[in-house]
């Protein structure tokens, strides 16, 4: 009790020394105590880091493949597939035992194409090791596997399509970088179908080489235990000389280009603003640069999100992203803001770029900034892997010895003007890019103070607003031409019953379809696993049901009436005959091709677009709306393929999106006029 008294009376003494109208001065920088990375190399070049920590039973393997980008050029996507299917079977084991493997040991593994992942207990190293060896010097790359791969990216790639994200992912790469770089170079359906099992064994071959290798193995494992291992198990991965990359670098525009996604129907732009720099981690100014961008970007509480956000209500948040690369850098900046604020969030960001560029920071920001940069720091060392990582890369990257030793005393000394510097060198808007996904029409008129404007599609490439239409040509005139390009409408009006089957394909499995009409009213539509009837629609007439998932549902009038509609084997001939309201409302490019947009309004007043290429008048797209329990649902079906069945051309391959699911329905078997079983159609 008598030393607590001490303490209060002479508690006063010491705070009355204390101005506190003066911020305390900085401290010293705290010295970095990173733990020892142990390291040796194999005779055939591999590199090999090792962490000790033996707190915990578990053992994490990363190798490191130090393979350059590569120009990919009309087979775009295949360094990639490749790097997947390393998990997808060996020359010992399919890609169903490595999984079962696996999941015995409880362990993860995860491949890509400049490496792999790993992790276990230690009691397992040594079967984790031989499932990694196994991995590395005895890919298969089977056939099949290449197969299910392709069709899974595929439909990722028609997800993409209506993800404004992704597409100003996509148009910013192939805008900023070009084609002829492979930042540049975008994965198409096209490319997708041109990769062989060839090209993956290739790459494999070329890249995956122990000489350009790291490989870090972190947790419970002495260095001796480790070295055992590789030597064991990767010791006999045959090194070669790997092909060394060339680039032509992307130019810079001498203003700023304006690029514009159309959207339709989009009630918020997603927003981006981008320039190339020099900018690396090998650089003296790297810090400086890092400091500059969080003060700038960094999230709550920075400069951007105060603006847009917290000031003017634009966007739920506004952040910037300083790139440091070893081919080329950039700065961008981005935000998803309402439409009727994309110029005013345009003018915001510039607004803050000429800010710090112009104007020495506070010390108070600039220290604010540097404490949460050193407290992130700091909390990586906790996990042991970040050693390993800093370890690699030094190498790759070329960082001095003492990057990361000295990270937090040079982070201490970044100065204001130092980030005013910066600025200065890093962003430059005004040989960049404004990137824009949304509604061009509400858009365009307001951007074109900021450059000239391109509008362009989802892949990046130039589209024209203003096709126009030929004098003379109808809705009614479209409708024929595509009847014609079917094989004409003599031919047409003798087919009365039509079959088809294949395969309706959805992400990660393949369900039988089957769909069977007869004139003028019967039609009959399923779809099974392994067998088992998932899905049926019948109509027969004035009656149909409906089952899903063993549950039966009489139609009502009006779902009998919509499937009445859809009941013809050509649409377009019905609804000429029926007299269908129609309106051809313009031409748009689709997918690079000019086609002509024609408006469908049936009797219930629902309308469906239609897209007919203008050259041959060949459906390209559908599009419609209809009600669903979440709102409004958009459905779009692209017509990828037609195949001639006794002379006359039906659509064989269809992309369907639904909202924000998609599928792929490929047809194997097509009859026209053949004898049908009549029991199909039954309702009763």
């Amino acid at each position: 009790m008598k030393r607590i008294w001490i303490l209060l009376l002479i508690a006063p003494l010491f705070s009355a020394k204390v101005d506190r109208t003066k911020a305390p001065e900085a401290g010293p920088a705290p010295e970095v105590k990173i733990g020892e990375v142990q390291s040796f190399e194999l005779e055939n070049g591999l590199k090999v880091f090792v962490v000790e920590n033996h707190k915990l039973p578990t053992l994490s393997v990363s190798l490191r493949v130090d393979v350059k980008p590569i120009l990919e050029k009309e087979r775009a996507g295949y360094v990639e597939i490749a790097g997947e299917l390393l998990m997808h079977g060996t020359k010992n084991r399919t890609k169903a035992q490595l999984d079962e493997e696996i999941d015995y040991l409880g362990a993860r593994v995860a491949t890509g194409s400049d490496g792999l992942y790993a992790q276990s207990l230690s009691k397992h190293r040594e079967a984790l090791f031989n499932i990694i060896s196994d991995i590395v010097l005895n890919p298969s790359f089977p056939q099949e596997e290449l197969e299910k791969v392709k069709s899974l990216q595929s439909a990722s790639l028609q997800s993409a399509k209506d993800d404004p994200a992704q597409i100003l992912s996509r148009v910013l790469r192939k805008t900023v970088y070009g084609e002829k770089h492979p930042y540049g170079e975008l994965k198409t359906e096209e490319t997708l179908a041109t990769i062989t099992v060839e090209d993956c064994i290739e790459y494999y071959q070329t890249y995956f080489r122990p000489n350009i290798s790291y490989l870090s193995i972190v947790g419970d494992i002495t260095l001796q235990q480790a070295k055992e291992l590789t030597e064991k198990y990767l010791g006999s991965w045959q090194k070669k000389d790997v092909p060394q990359q060339t680039y032509t670098q992307p130019e810079k525009p001498a203003k700023t280009k304006v690029i514009l996604v159309n959207k339709e129907g989009a009630v918020q732009t997603n927003l981006a603003l981008i320039n190339l720099t020099d900018y690396r981690m090998s650089d003296d100014t790297y810090l400086q640069g890092k400091v500059m961008n969080v003060t700038l970007g960094g999230g709550a509480g920075r400069r951007l999100y105060n603006n847009l956000r917290e000031d003017k209500g634009f966007t739920y948040g506004a952040y910037s992203r300083l790139n440091a690369d070893q081919l080329i850098g950039s700065f961008q900046a981005k935000a998803n803001v309402r439409n009727d604020v994309t110029t005013g969030s345009v003018k915001a960001f510039l607004e803050e770029f000429g800010k710090i560029r112009k104007d020495v920071p506070t010390e108070e920001e600039v220290n604010s900034v540097k404490a949460t940069l050193a407290g992130s720091f700091a909390r990586s060392l906790e996990e042991p892997r970040t050693l390993s990582r800093f370890a690699i890369n030094t190498a790759i990257y070329g960082l001095k010895p003492t990057f990361y030793h000295d990270y937090l005393k040079n982070l201490s000394l970044v100065t204001p003007e130092q980030i005013q510097k910066a600025a200065q060198e890093h962003i430059h808007i005004d040989n960049g890019y404004i990137i824009a996904v949304g509604n061009a029409a509400e858009l365009s008129a307001s951007l074109k103070e900021f450059g000239e404007i391109t509008v362009v599609d989802i892949n990046g490439n130039e589209v024209k607003l203003d096709i126009k239409v030929p004098e003379g040509m109808t809705a009614k005139g479209v409708l024929e031409g595509y009847l014609n390009f079917l094989g004409g409408r003599e031919k047409l009006d003798k087919i009365t019953s039509c079959v088809q089957k294949g395969a309706f394909l959805v992400p990660g499995q393949s369900l039988d379809y089957m769909e069977a009409k007869v004139l003028p009213d019967k039609s009959f539509m399923s779809l099974a696993m392994n067998g088992q009837v998932m899905t049926k629609q019948v109509l027969n007439g004035d009656k149909g049901y409906m089952i899903q998932m063993g549950n039966r549902k009489d139609l009502s009038k009006e779902e009998i009436e919509a499937m009445k509609n859809k009941a013809p084997i050509f649409p377009e001939v019905f609804w000429l005959d029926k007299n269908y309201k129609m309106e051809l409302s313009g031409a748009e490019e689709i997918d690079g091709q000019p086609a002509y947009k024609v408006v469908i309004t049936d009797p219930q007043e629902q309308t469906q677009t239609c897209f007919y290429e203008m050259k041959t008048f060949k459906k390209l797209r559908t599009t419609l709306e209809r009600p669903s329990q979440m709102g409004p649902l958009k459905i779009v079906i692209d017509i990828r393929k037609y195949r001639e069945i006794d002379q006359v051309m039906i659509p064989s391959e269809m992309l369907m999106q639904q909202g924000p699911q998609f599928f792929q329905i490929k047809l194997n078997e097509i009859k026209l006029n053949s004898e049908l079983d009549m029991n199909l159609f039954k309702v009763d």
